[in-house]
């Protein structure tokens, strides 16, 4: 147990803290330990990024990082794709793939991002700190050493503002790092490798926003009775991880359409439901009820749909000049297709992906295949 005992002047004025929280007995016996077992900093290790984004210089779209979209567990960092004309005022670093991103808002939370090669281009919010580390295997060790509890402890000392925490890019290259063998870093390496190669395999369905299965029906046409459907069209023709719908899907069924295909269902739950249908149903509700974060990051992944939308609305505009029901409904199909077919060109450049083409047997224009 810490027992207090007031700092000594020279403790104090050395540093820019006078608040007495940033001398509580634990957090100096913190410093204590981790000054005589660590004796190199992140700065040390890595640098910071240092391109700045600039709106008026890129197309009319691209990928932004915001915190929300950083998973607290596995780091694992899901994009929105944003239009330059609603480009945040937040939005400031352009990234080159490969870094480590830090938030500096509530360090206590230890929201940790991990970036591959795929990020490159891809814009951060200025609430991180963009680490580039000097070399993959670091970049693995710090992620691993900064969602450790010292580590976080230490960044929650730093942090200034009680209401609102934050942290300054400073304190975060400040903060100690320990040393370990090569052998260790290398484990250590080995282990998020294979993490990362889950995490990428979950991203495909969400980061081309391409529209995997679509119906059109009257007005009032319930969301619970559409979902099933569209579920199952998806599965005839992609592998679907993970499902992310809103609070309007949420029924026991749905759940189990989901994991009939081998997917997890992450379907918003309203706020008195309650976990008696069993099964699934029920494991979804506790899993959403106590580990809510954890939840949440997957969930928001459905934000992708708006941006999906608003990807149509701005190149093949917003409205539909069709008079009858029919053509209305086929006018919109049209417009749903061809942003698929900008979607595959943008990913055959994107990837590196080699189309096949080939004629119809009947003779008809060359399909292609991805």
């Amino acid at each position: 147990m810490a027992v207090w005992s007031a700092p000594e002047l020279n403790e104090v004025s050395k540093g820019d803290r006078w608040d007495a929280e940033y001398f509580q007995p634990e957090h100096r016996q913190l410093e204590v330990k981790l000054k005589a077992k660590c004796k190199d900093s992140i700065g040390t290790v890595a640098c910071l990024s240092a391109s700045i984004f600039n709106p008026f210089k890129v197309g009319s779209d691209f990928r932004y990082v915001e915190i929300a979209g950083v998973s607290l567990d596995i780091g694992e960092v899901s994009p929105e794709t944003v239009s330059t004309a609603d480009a945040a005022g937040r939005a400031k670093y352009i990234l080159e793939g490969g870094e480590l991103l830090v938030s500096t808002i509530r360090p206590n939370r230890s929201c940790i991002g991990l970036l591959g090669s795929h990020a490159k281009g891809w814009v951060a919010s200025s609430g991180f700190a963009v680490l580039k580390p000097e070399s993959s295997r670091i970049r693995s060790f710090l992620f691993t050493w900064l969602k450790m509890q010292s580590a976080t402890d230490w960044l929650e000392r730093c942090a200034k503002a009680s209401m609102y925490p934050a942290v300054s890019v400073a304190d975060i290259l400040q903060t100690p790092v320990p040393l370990l063998s090569d052998s260790a870093i290398d484990s250590v390496h080995a282990l998020i490798v294979e993490m990362e190669q889950e995490i990428n395999d979950c991203n495909c369905g969400v980061k081309t926003n391409v529209i995997t299965a679509v119906e059109i029906r009257e007005r009032y046409t319930g969301d619970t009775t559409q979902f099933p459907t569209l579920v199952n069209a998806t599965a005839k023709n992609f592998t679907m991880r993970e499902v992310s719908a809103d609070k309007g899907y949420m029924s026991a069924e749905n759940n189990e359409v989901v994991a009939k295909h081998g997917a997890t269902p992450f379907i918003a739950f309203k706020a008195k439901t309650k976990a008696r249908a069993g099964g699934l149903f029920e494991k979804m509700w506790h899993y959403f009820s106590f580990r809510r974060e954890n939840f949440l990051a997957h969930y928001h992944k459905r934000s992708n749909v708006e941006s999906t939308f608003s990807m149509m609305k701005a190149k093949f505009g917003d409205s539909i000049r069709s008079k009858t029901d029919v053509a209305m409904k086929n006018e919109a199909l049209a417009k749903i297709l061809c942003h698929n077919i900008v979607v595959l060109i943008h990913e055959m450049y994107e990837l590196g992906i080699e189309p096949t083409f080939w004629a119809n047997r009947d003779g008809a224009l060359p399909v292609a295949m991805v």
